[in-house]
């Protein structure tokens, strides 16, 4: 176990490694594994190849929901260090002096007043990143639902490794794997994850469409191998990141992690393939085109204005 790695480090456990430099270690990671996963969980090359190019611009400016939720790990994974990393921009807009050019008071941003207050400030305060108070109000409600979860802090508020890196070589394809989990709790084998989703009660659904499943899977693998094959349990903290901001919190089922596990296993086979091949196939083609089950199940379906039967 180290805690400071060298770039592109060799396997191993690593703490307090920046997100900027974890990012440039040239390894296979669940990000760019899940984007080979398309509609009903198809697997393509074509799109994990598109993605691997994409992530060649290492540069690329996160956006504004990875700003927000980057802010979110912070405040409820490390939150002594919010002061220190964010600062929240004063509502310039409400100034006396902000001024439309006609010279009449106004609420508006998209003024010479506003904007060069907000570069002044952005200015002074150059070591923590600027966020607007709607997304700390926002960020303060969702801490309020978590803190009333009960189980959702004991699983973050019980110690623990936050932001821990790992890099490992996957044992059935070769291929050197890396990731970053939210929280490590040694004591208890436990990978903590913190999600956001608009509807916490229709997880199991998000579970399924953005392969969450496959991450627990490929995290829980990854842990196992660095610790001489221990059994890792896969912890989710589900915040809603819409009123009323409720927060759901267990382990990812055994069944849904194998699932996940199957799916990757799968992904890492085809792409150890298009590697060395340097060919990179879309999906399988379909035995047929056709339509959701429910359309053929209105009976107002006509072909050549007469009624169709089924």
């Amino acid at each position: 176990m180290s805690d400071q790695p060298t770039t592109a480090p060799p396997p191993g456990i690593y703490h307090d490694v920046p997100f900027s430099e974890y990012r440039t270690w040239p390894y296979m990671n669940n990000s760019l594994l899940k984007r080979a996963v398309v509609r009903d969980r198809k697997v393509s090359m074509a799109h994990l190849k598109a993605a691997i190019d994409e992530h060649a611009g290492i540069s690329t400016p996160p956006t504004k929901a990875m700003q927000f939720g980057s802010f979110l790990h912070t405040a409820s994974l490390e939150t002594l260090q919010i002061a220190a990393r964010y600062v929240v921009m004063p509502a310039f807009e409400g100034d006396a002096d902000n001024v439309t050019q006609a010279g009449k008071p106004t609420n508006s941003k998209n003024t010479t007043y506003y904007r060069a207050r907000a570069n002044e400030f952005a200015t002074v305060n150059g070591d923590r990143e600027v966020v607007s108070q709607a997304d700390f109000d926002r960020m303060q409600a969702m801490l309020r639902s978590l803190r009333d979860n009960s189980i959702a802090v004991q699983y973050l508020r019980s110690g623990g490794h936050p932001e821990t890196c790992l890099v490992w070589d996957d044992a059935a394809s070769g291929v050197r794997m890396k990731a970053r989990v939210d929280l490590v709790r040694n004591s208890t084998c436990r990978l903590i994850d913190v999600k956001t989703d608009a509807d916490p009660l229709a997880f199991s659904h998000s579970i399924h469409k953005y392969c969450y499943d496959m991450q627990g899977a490929i995290y829980t693998d990854g842990m196992a191998a660095n610790t001489g094959g221990l059994q890792w349990e896969w912890i989710m903290v589900v915040l809603g990141s819409t009123s009323p901001y409720i927060t759901l919190a267990a382990p990812l089922h055994e069944r849904a992690l194998q699932a996940g596990r199957e799916l990757y296993r799968k992904v890492l086979a085809q792409y150890v393939v298009a590697r060395d091949t340097d060919k990179w196939p879309g999906p399988a083609n379909p035995t047929a085109f056709t339509m959701p089950d429910c359309v053929y199940d209105d009976e107002s379906i006509t072909m050549g204005g007469k009624p169709v039967s089924f």
